[in-house]
């Protein structure tokens, strides 16, 4: 199956791609977390403002976002282009995880983040407020 100009498949396989990565990098706990884990040293380590997007804890922490990213990224995927869909889900992932770090850490213990929530929370967002009946209810309450 050719994933091109198909931008849902594409993320899962680097979703995938990444996973595989971490498992064969496993082995050194501290390799995984200096290419992948986003905390609040991101400027020391610039580069986990991406990986972090695409990396994944586990399998279940992995089928967890690819289960709603079929379900919600074919929607994204008709109303834009393969570019933007993949600049709005890395954009959205990265200010998502940087908010949890810096947000959360500012009401808790600092903390590390790294998966494609954030990203998949923005997809509902945009599904959401591109729905005509969601444009319609919005304007009567405003």
């Amino acid at each position: 199956m050719a994933l091109r100009g198909r931008p849902t498949l594409q993320t899962l396989a680097v979703l995938a791609a990444v996973y595989l990565f971490q498992l064969a990098a496993g082995l050194a706990r501290t390799v995984e977390y200096v290419l992948f884990v986003l905390d609040p040293t991101v400027a020391a380590r610039p580069w986990v403002l991406v990986t972090s997007v695409y990396a994944h804890s586990g399998v279940p922490h992995l089928l967890a976002n690819a289960v709603p990213l079929v379900v919600l990224g074919p929607l994204v995927a008709r109303r834009t282009t393969t570019r933007r869909y993949h600049v709005f889900f890395l954009t959205t992932g990265a200010l998502a995880g940087l908010a949890e770090v810096y947000l959360g850490g500012a009401v808790g213990p600092p903390h590390a983040v790294w998966g494609a929530s954030g990203a998949i929370l923005a997809f509902l967002g945009y599904l959401l407020a591109g729905n005509v009946v969601s444009t319609r209810v919005l304007d009567w309450v405003a």
